[in-house]
C-alpha cells in the first residue's frame, strides 16, 4: 500500500467506521502519514454527502489551478 501511494496526489478513504478507526488504520498500513493534510467530510445524508464530496472537490480543484497559475506566472518572469 505504502509504495503505491508514492505516486498518488490524492487519496479518498471513505468508511462507515468512526473516524478515529479510520485514520488509526490508515497510518498503520502508511496510507498516509501524521503529516498528510486531511479533508474530512462527515454527513449522515447521501444527498448532503454528495453535496459536501463536490464543495470539497472544487475548493481542491481551484486551489490547483492557483497554484498552477502561480508556478505558470513565476516561470515567465
Amino acid at each position: 500500500m505504502e509504495a503505491k501511494c508514492c505516486c498518488v496526489s490524492q487519496v479518498w478513504v471513505l468508511t462507515g467506521d468512526k473516524l478515529e478507526t479510520a485514520i488509526s488504520i490508515s497510518l498503520s498500513c502508511h496510507l498516509f502519514t501524521h503529516d498528510t493534510k486531511l479533508m474530512i467530510i462527515r454527513e449522515n445524508d447521501l444527498a448532503d454527502g454528495r453535496e459536501a464530496v463536490s464543495e470539497a472537490l472544487l475548493i481542491k480543484a481551484t486551489e490547483a489551478n492557483r497554484i498552477n497559475t502561480e508556478e505558470e506566472q513565476q516561470g515567465r518572469r
